[in-house]
């Protein structure tokens, strides 16, 4: 376990070895979702835990984004303004970030960044 996620060890025989890092693991969570829709996923699709339980990776406490500029919207939906993020989950998505860059899941080309701010 890293980061509070589960992780599977995969052989270069697995089905879904493309989506491992470097020593042959994949987050349990993104195994789970492949594995149900029968496809590979792509570092672009991030999985969203519902519950935020990290470890519960329950077929149906699983989210699939198309892509993480999708998985900032529904994050944002949840605030009580839509396009408000508390200082404090900005972090947490921050933080989320930097654990899948680490753990191979993303890299920075995945990362779109726009300037939606307008004046007054």
């Amino acid at each position: 376990m890293r980061d509070g996620y589960i992780y599977v060890k995969v052989y270069s025989d697995h089905p879904y070895f493309e989506m491992a890092d470097k020593e042959g693991y994949i987050t349990e969570h993104r195994l789970v979702v492949a594995q149900h829709l029968g496809r590979l996923l792509e570092r672009s699709e991030p999985v969203h835990h519902k519950n935020s339980n990290k470890q519960d990776n329950r077929i149906e406490n699983l989210e699939l984004f198309t892509s993480l500029k999708a998985l900032g919207h529904a994050v944002q939906d949840s605030d009580p303004h839509v396009g408000h993020v508390p200082a404090s989950k900005l972090n947490q998505i921050l933080k989320r970030i930097e654990n899948m860059l680490k753990a191979g899941n993303l890299s920075l080309d995945d990362i779109e960044v726009t300037d939606e701010t307008s004046a007054p």
